[in-house]
């Protein structure tokens, strides 16, 4: 029996072009909520994989894969969200602050 869905190895190689070019795009000043919407759809992609699944070792390596892109996602929202509000060391405009101890000599 084969576990082979058509398109899925040219649509995971896209997903993964996108979050390796995100990952290593570290200046970017979208770069946390790229890699969380880009691990959210690998998330679904996953999902779609496990549902259209025949035999079991894919559809529960789908569901492993599912889970981890999902806490993946989570994260990097997480950031994206500390990044706007200013919480990440940097103002919403991408400048780093100085913390105050440090520049008090403490």
């Amino acid at each position: 029996m084969s576990t082979q869905i058509p398109g899925s190895d040219a649509q995971l190689d896209a997903l993964l072009r996108r979050r390796d070019t995100a990952l290593a795009d570290v200046l970017a000043a979208d770069r946390d909520r790229r890699l969380a919407l880009v691990f959210a759809e690998e998330a679904e992609f996953w999902s779609s994989l496990y549902r259209r699944s025949r035999s079991r070792v894919a559809w529960r390596g789908a569901l492993a894969a599912e889970a981890w892109a999902r806490h993946n996602a989570a994260i990097w929202r997480e950031r994206a969200d500390a990044s706007a509000r200013g919480l990440d060391g940097t103002d919403p405009g991408g400048r780093l602050e100085v913390a105050t101890w440090a520049a008090s000599g403490s």
